[in-house]
């Protein structure tokens, strides 16, 4: 006798779906070829931060939507994500978009304009200090950066 599938399990209650508030696109660069365990260490390291800082992230960690289930992202969370992906020392550039209100997928890089940043720039470093040092508003680090620039990709 033929048994019958039972039918997928229900999605969990816990499962986060991000609000309609306002997230980011990031692009990750890490150094080329990066090994599959370069990229899982990656991939951990953001996971610690992401929770340790009540966000949410989409599934490739590369190109990856960001968000936080209770309220709507600033300037400061860039900023801060930024910093950490500077002080990890895994990926060598990142894209960041503009906040917009997200509906649950990174944005394409061709339809937003991006900050786009070197992580090894030593001028970028300084800046972090300063930050880190409440010294320098994630708004002007931002505009020291060059802001937001539309489309552009980093080789």
């Amino acid at each position: 006798m033929k048994q019958r599938k039972s039918p997928p399990p229900a999605l969990s209650q816990e499962l986060e779906f991000p609000a309609t508030g306002l997230g980011f696109t990031v692009w990750v660069h890490l150094p080329r070829p990066a090994s599959v365990s370069e990229v899982r260490l990656y991939r951990h390291g953001l996971d610690r931060y992401i929770e340790a800082n009540g966000l949410s992230r989409s599934m490739n960690p590369l190109h990856m939507l960001v968000w936080a289930s209770d309220r709507s992202l600033t300037l400061t969370d860039q900023i801060d994500l930024l910093v950490w992906m500077v002080r990890d020392g895994r990926a060598v550039a990142v894209e960041m978009g503009p906040l917009q209100t997200q509906m649950g997928l990174p944005a394409g890089r061709d339809l937003v304009p991006t900050l786009p940043v070197r992580l090894a720039d030593n001028t970028l470093l300084s800046m972090v200090r300063l930050y880190g040092a409440g010294h320098l508003p994630a708004e002007e680090f931002i505009e020291m950066l060059g802001g937001f620039q539309g489309p552009v990709t980093l080789h």
